[in-house]
C-alpha cells in the first residue's frame, strides 16, 4: 500500500491500526503490475482514484449500481482511502 500513516488514521476513525491494516489489505491493493502501481480495488483493475472521480457526477448509491459485481464496502473503502491521501496531500503542501 502507499505510504499511510495507521496510528493518525485511527485516531481519526476510532478503530485500531490492525483493524485499519486487515480492511485495507483485504479490499485494497497495490501491485506494480496492476495498472502501473496506481491503487485499486482489489480483484478488479479499477484504480480508488477513478471511483472517486466518477463522485463528481454521481453519488455513492449510483456507483454502487453502476459497479453492482463490487461488494458496496470495497467501494466505500476506496473512497474512505483517497480522502485520507487527499488530506495527507494538503498537510504536506502546508
Amino acid at each position: 500500500m502507499a505510504d499511510i500513516n495507521l496510528k493518525k488514521l485511527s485516531e481519526e476513525s476510532g478503530k485500531t491500526e490492525v483493524e485499519l491494516a486487515k480492511t485495507m489489505i483485504t479490499l485494497l491493493a497495490v501491485k506494480a503490475k496492476v495498472m502501473g502501481g496506481e491503487p485499486v480495488i482489489r480483484d478488479t483493475r479499477i484504480p480508488t482514484a477513478t471511483i472517486v472521480a466518477l463522485l463528481v457526477n454521481h453519488d455513492i448509491d449510483e456507483l454502487k449500481k453502476l459497479y453492482r459485481r463490487i461488494p458496496p464496502e470495497k467501494i466505500e473503502k476506496a473512497v474512505e482511502y483517497e480522502r485520507y491521501l487527499d488530506r495527507q496531500v494538503a498537510v504536506a503542501a502546508v
